[in-house]
């Protein structure tokens, strides 16, 4: 598998700018106008990550600040999902 720029590029120039900053801080409007310069070291980034089968540090810092948020069904449905595994 490899990683293209231009395929990056497109999918920061798409993304919905409408959401919340992720764990990162950044706004999605941020990434989406800096497209063009980032989507370069991202791609360098991603390609070297999927080689290697290894994460960046800061990425797997970032896991444990992830939570969900219940919408549908309450926290139940979380019990259900970890059963199936």
């Amino acid at each position: 598998m490899s990683f293209e720029r231009d395929k990056v590029k497109n999918l920061l120039l798409n993304m919905k700018t409408d959401k919340s900053p992720g764990p990162d801080g950044l706004h999605p409007i941020v990434l989406q106008r800096c497209a063009e310069e980032i989507s370069l070291p991202l791609t360098i980034i991603f390609q070297k990550s999927f080689d290697t089968g290894q994460l960046p540090v800061d990425w797997k810092l970032a896991v444990r600040f992830v939570s969900p948020i219940f919408k549908k069904g309450g926290n139940v449905m979380l019990a259900t999902i970890g059963q199936s595994h």
